[in-house]
């Protein structure tokens, strides 16, 4: 390690203050690359939990509707019901219950 740093102060004329700043710096801007990376992700998976709560509830309102009105067409809440809300949303409910129907 000591090598490094006496290269770059004879090569680039810097004291040992100035290494550690842009040690620092350099170390600060990886993190907030980070953050932005992490934030991205977070916005992609909130969005596909709300959608897969969403498309959950309206199974739910739509098996209750079509039992009140005696029509027997109802799609359960399992894994794949609700990977399908969460990836396609609402259309993918009615997909869901369109399969049902052929």
């Amino acid at each position: 390690m000591n090598e490094i740093k006496l290269w770059i102060m004879q090569n680039f004329g810097m004291g040992e203050g100035e290494i550690m700043g842009a040690i620092i710096i350099m170390v600060v801007c990886i993190l907030v690359c980070l953050i932005s990376y992490m934030k991205r992700k977070m916005a992609f998976l909130t969005g596909c939990l709300i959608r897969m709560g969403a498309g959950a509830g309206l199974i739910c309102l739509a098996n209750y509707v079509l039992q009140a009105n005696g029509i027997s067409l109802c799609v359960g809440v399992g894994p794949i019901s609700l990977l399908t809300s969460a990836i396609l949303g609402i259309p993918g409910v009615c997909m869901l219950y369109g399969i049902l129907l052929i």
